[in-house]
Order: C-alpha cells, then sequence, then structure tokens
C-alpha cells in the first residue's frame, strides 16, 4: 500500500510493468494518496509503445491517483502501435482498476496517419474491468478535429459490423 503522496517532478519514469509477459500481475493499493508530476516523453516509432503509470495491467489497481503528462511523437508513415492511458497503457484482460483517477495532458505533435493508436484517460485500450474510475484528460493534437472524425468513423464502423450493418460512408 502507498503511504503518503509521491512527487515524482524531475525524476525519469518508465511506466511500471512491461509487456511479452512482464506485465503487472500483482495488487497495487494507492491508499487514495496522490501521485504528482508524472512525465513521460516518448517517440512511439521505435516499437509498439505502452505508455501510463503502468505499461499494461493484468492485476488489480485499486485508490490510484495521478496526475502529470504524457507527451508522444511518432513518424507518421509508421505503423506501430501505441496504447496511451493515465493509468494503464493497457488494462488487460483480468485487470482491474477500481476507485482511481487520472488527471493527465496527453499531448501528440501529430497524430496524423497514426492507424493503431489507442489513446483514453485511464487507460489507451481495455479488456478488464473499469470501476469507480474517473479521468479528466486534456488532449493536444495538431490535427485533433481531423483524427477525432477518423477516431469516431472507425469506432462506428467496428460497432456496426459487430451488429452486422454495413459500415458509414466516408465523409
Amino acid at each position: 500500500m502507498q503511504l503518503g503522496d509521491i512527487d515524482l517532478k524531475d525524476q525519469s519514469f518508465e511506466p511500471i510493468g512491461g509487456v511479452e509477459g512482464n506485465a503487472f500481475t500483482g495488487r497495487y493499493d494507492g491508499g487514495g494518496y496522490q501521485i504528482t508530476g508524472f512525465a513521460q516523453q516518448r517517440n512511439c516509432s521505435l516499437g509498439n509503445s505502452y505508455l501510463g503509470l503502468f505499461a499494461v495491467n493484468l492485476g488489480e489497481l485499486r485508490d490510484v491517483h495521478v496526475e502529470g503528462t504524457i507527451n508522444t511523437t511518432k513518424d507518421a508513415e509508421n505503423s506501430i502501435t501505441a496504447y496511451v492511458g493515465g493509468i494503464a497503457g493497457q488494462n488487460g484482460t483480468g485487470g482491474v482498476i477500481s476507485e482511481c483517477s487520472a488527471n493527465v495532458d496527453i499531448r501528440n505533435a501529430n497524430f496524423a496517419g497514426w492507424k493503431n493508436t489507442y489513446v483514453g484517460g485511464l487507460t489507451g485500450l481495455n479488456a478488464g474491468v473499469i470501476e469507480k474510475s474517473y479521468p479528466q484528460v486534456m488532449w493536444k493534437t495538431e490535427t485533433m478535429w481531423e483524427d477525432l472524425w477518423d477516431t469516431w468513423r472507425l469506432a462506428q464502423e467496428v460497432t456496426l459490423l459487430r451488429l452486422g450493418i454495413p459500415t458509414v460512408p466516408e465523409r
């Protein structure tokens, strides 16, 4: 259990846990304390990236409260996947996020051309359980409106395909 507030200002920080058999599988209780000054800067062109306090969560995260900034860049022509969220880049199958909050600025120099990018306030991609948790997110990108349209359109297409309905027309 976390026993007090943690200030990560001016600290180099890599996400807790990893991928490829190194995901976080334990139990972390933040005790209601804050983790502030959390900052990550990553060029996602170098390989699949999982950004957040935790890279991939397959365990249980309770009462964790994080505040900070995630700043990503990526070459537009690159097809590498990025998962970006305040608590975890990905909350995988069996992962639990409960009573958590994330107050994060997610910044990106260029979302254009990112075809495999998952961004969220709590987690970039969720296949587990999220309960009694909330994000407060400032999302900034140079091509925001086009990206939001593409994200919405693609989400609608996936939803419609699951229901057996033809996809929405192009704009």
